[in-house]
């Protein structure tokens, strides 16, 4: 036991006590929309059923079709989805400058296709689209000589935000087993030692609480880990007990919001902000579904009879009388072409706080034919909705990874050292997506009518 470890893990627990009311909501919204990642204040055994309570599946497929659309309109396959640009106009246009920008750019994309950037990126946006809050770790994997992308689970990291509103600070909290701990760890704690050394026990879980933050104290004229300018510090929960120290000389993680108000800093999704839609149609669904089984299977109104009565289909109850069993006269059974109306239109609200008639614009189109100009108008109209949270992403997931990414290639030799030229020198990150021009054309558009009111 020792006091780093013990103020590690009581701040740990105090940001999770700052969380415990966003996380309940993102619970709430996971059991209905998003049940394959429903264990965020809670835990179920695995293999438990995660649909159990989900009478309308429509915020599951709305916030998988948005996600998809997001990603799909943010990288085009046909082209890079995103470019180089010198900010120095004159040291951009020098030959070598050019063809090192060109060959980073191409590089960066093989590199990063070949990964598993796709998978984890995926779970990322949707989880930062569902819940708000998203959390990318990006790294070389110098066993394996490729990137590698992890989406953290969104109950297993507290984060802490700088002066400026920018997270710098990550905590993580993850369970492994002692066999795990043993081969990852060179002192990993006496319990933990003791149990993997037994079949038996092997297999228990411990709990490691992980923190990468800004180092206070650091020799900047040294490059080792231990004098990087983020600490890397891991600490075995149970025995309170540092057992690794490291480093990076970067922040290696990414945590976008979707939206976040002024006075929070966890996000809110569309899922959160769908949320009372959301349980009012699996109320009205639950009702529609009840309504239409009073209908099918009446309540039934019996003498004394032997047994049961047999509601089956065609079923057969033996009686004295051909009046001891009849059933109940339902006088208000309800208004079905009302109610099914109503939950249609809730589908509709619902699956518009995901974007799904934006991304999915020409399905959703009724009435008679349009033309290709008019459904290309009306689909970059409908991006055009998606500035702000988009430019959220940009900022605090795709800024941060693509940067990190050039940066760690350069580090590792796969994309080769930028000229003289080039070395200190600002550059900006271009997007070439659908959604990345739609902003573009919007802040164009706004820069237009700020000058024309200077007239």
């Amino acid at each position: 036991m020792d006091k780093e470890a013990e103020e590690i893990i009581r701040l740990r627990d105090s940001e999770r006590g700052k969380s415990a009311n966003i996380k309940t909501l993102y619970q709430e919204f996971a059991d209905l929309g998003y049940p394959l990642e429903n264990d965020i204040i809670r835990r179920r055994t695995p293999g438990t059923d995660k649909s159990t309570g989900i009478r309308d599946s429509t915020a599951i497929k709305a916030l998988n079709r948005g996600t998809s659309g997001f990603i799909g309109s943010w990288i085009p396959r046909e082209k890079y989805f995103f470019d180089i640009r010198i900010r120095d106009r004159l040291v951009a246009e020098i030959p070598r400058c050019k063809l090192w920008v060109v060959t980073a750019v191409q590089i960066a994309h093989e590199e990063i296709f070949s990964s598993n950037f796709d998978n984890e990126l995926h779970n990322n946006i949707k989880s930062a689209m569902g819940f708000g809050t998203g959390c990318l770790y990006y790294e070389w994997d110098y066993k394996n000589r490729s990137l590698n992308f992890q989406d953290w689970h969104i109950s297993s990291f507290e984060f802490l935000q700088d002066i400026r509103h920018q997270v710098n600070v990550i905590i993580l909290t993850y369970d492994r087993t002692a066999r795990q701990i043993q081969d990852e760890y060179n002192n990993p704690g006496e319990q933990i030692t003791r149990a993997a050394s037994k079949t038996e026990t092997s297999g228990e879980e411990f709990e490691i609480v992980r923190i990468i933050r800004p180092r206070t104290v650091r020799d900047h004229a040294r490059k080792d880990v231990l004098n990087m300018p983020f600490e890397d510090v891991h600490v075995n929960s149970l025995e309170k007990l540092v057992i690794r120290r490291s480093g990076f000389p970067y922040f290696p993680f990414a945590v976008n919001r979707w939206e976040v108000g002024s006075m929070e800093k966890w996000g809110r999704g569309c899922g959160i902000q769908a949320l009372s839609e959301i349980k009012d149609l699996q109320q009205k669904k639950k009702d529609y579904t009840e309504c239409c089984n009073r209908l099918l299977r009446p309540p039934y109104l019996t003498r004394d009879i032997e047994g049961s009565v047999n509601m089956m289909p065609d079923g057969r109850t033996e009686v004295i009388s051909m009046d001891d069993v009849k059933a109940l006269s339902l006088t208000l059974p309800g208004a079905f072409p009302v109610s099914k109306d109503e939950i249609a239109e809730q589908r509709e609200v619902i699956s518009s706080f995901f974007y799904n008639d934006v991304f999915s614009m020409f399905t959703s189109m009724t009435g008679d034919r349009r033309t290709t100009l008019e459904i290309q108008l009306k689909y970059r109209e409908g991006l055009r909705l998606l500035v702000s949270p988009v430019s959220r992403q940009q900022v605090e997931l795709f800024n941060p990874v693509i940067s990190g990414v050039i940066n760690l290639l350069i580090d590792w030799g796969r994309i080769p050292e930028p000229p003289p030229e080039l070395r200190g020198m600002p550059y900006a990150i271009e997007y070439q997506g659908e959604l990345a021009m739609a902003m573009k054309e919007f802040q164009a558009r706004g820069f237009e009518r700020a000058m024309a009111l200077m007239e």
